[in-house]
């Protein structure tokens, strides 16, 4: 699960511009989303001159959770994240999704997360030990607005987001709607996510 918490020294990764391809594209079962969603990419690519690259993701799995319902080891056996078992192998500027962040991502940190990629922490939402944000000293942490979950476990609690629903989320903040799609295109109930959280997805993608 995404999990609800709450610089030289700091020895992690460094990141490009780009990445290798992550994933093929994925159906969803409304197709009129992926429409919009390339359609709302291509604009901001030609009008504002943003990168046509997507932004890495990352997970730090913490092996909390029951392996058999982790999405981020779904998302890595499709390829389209990299997964890291230690603090220190986390990319140092990667943007790091944590919901007690001061800071709630949007479309300006568009360019971080370009360059630098975007971070979940998969552990249990069970767990009461919150410091891995406090040991990450990351200087860029956000906290996602205010969403509802579809996966399974957590269906329609507030804010409990599996990690795929976390990173699928920070896309389409982004301005990757495309990505976004692919990512949630990979679990069954992926589509609920978006009609669960629509208004608030298509409204941030249409105020671009």
């Amino acid at each position: 699960m995404w999990m609800k918490s709450s610089d030289d020294a700091w020895s992690g990764l460094e990141t490009g511009s780009a990445c290798s391809k992550q994933g093929q594209t994925g159906q969803m079962s409304n197709p009129h989303d992926g429409q919009v969603g390339r359609l709302v990419e291509s604009r901001l690519e030609q009008k504002r001159g943003y990168s046509q690259h997507p932004p890495c993701l990352y997970a730090l799995h913490l092996h909390a959770d029951d392996p058999r319902k982790c999405t981020t080891l779904v998302l890595r056996k499709h390829g389209m994240i990299k997964v890291f078992s230690k603090i220190s192998q986390v990319p140092r500027r990667s943007i790091i999704l944590n919901p007690e962040a001061p800071a709630t991502l949007s479309r300006v940190d568009r360019d971080i997360a370009v360059k630098h990629g975007v971070t979940v922490i998969d552990t249990s939402w069970k767990s009461t030990d919150n410091s891995v944000f406090h040991l990450l000293k990351a200087p860029f942490q956000r906290r996602l607005p205010r969403l509802l979950a579809a996966n399974p476990v957590n269906y329609g609690a507030p804010n409990i987001l599996s990690s795929a629903e976390a990173l699928a989320a920070a896309l389409f903040i982004l301005g990757f709607p495309e990505q976004a799609l692919n990512i949630l295109s990979k679990f069954k109930w992926g589509s609920s996510f978006i009609d669960l959280n629509r208004e608030l997805l298509w409204r941030n993608l249409q105020e671009t």
